[in-house]
């Protein structure tokens, strides 16, 4: 007669002896067949390795608003995430900057040529200095240190600081 309910020591069957009802955890790979339903696979229970496999130059990640499943990004959707644009790279020298920048119109940049025309030009609208004379030097200085100098030196523009 088979034994349809009831306990026994495990000691009186024999491994050999036990075939369609082993435990899962003794049940091989190979043994296994088909797919399983997704409602008996526990929420982010499976690891990226058991992942489908993508495409080439695609990741995976989420750009949709909110909480939900991974999305296969490709360069595009990736580059709107991290706010990059198309071709970026991250070796523009300072000359290629400067130039990208001074070609704006309406910047407060001072391109070579302007900072040239202004040079060390003297304004005809200062007073005690005549068209004729030339700017050489610039000096920062207090006022007591301006009284001390007796005789200002025509070519230099003192600025008096504090």
């Amino acid at each position: 007669a088979d034994i349809t309910t009831g306990t026994f020591p495990d000691a009186r069957v024999a491994e050999t002896n036990v075939t369609q009802h082993q435990a899962a955890l003794s049940i091989a790979a190979g043994q296994l067949t088909g797919t399983i339903a997704g409602v008996n696979i526990a929420a982010e229970a499976v690891s990226v390795d058991k992942l489908q496999h993508i495409n080439t130059a695609r990741i995976l990640g989420r750009t949709s608003a909110g909480i939900g499943d991974v999305e296969v990004l490709d360069g595009a959707a990736v580059r709107g995430a991290i706010n990059v644009e198309d071709g970026a790279t991250a070796d523009q020298t300072g000359a290629e900057i400067k130039v990208a920048y001074e070609a704006e119109a309406d910047t407060n940049a001072f391109a070579d040529a302007d900072v040239t025309k202004l040079g060390l030009a003297v304004p005809s609208n200062i007073a005690g200095i005549s068209g004729a004379d030339q700017i050489t030097n610039m000096v920062s200085l207090t006022q007591v240190e301006y009284d001390a100098i007796g005789t200002p030196d025509a070519s230099t523009f003192y600025v008096i600081a504090g």
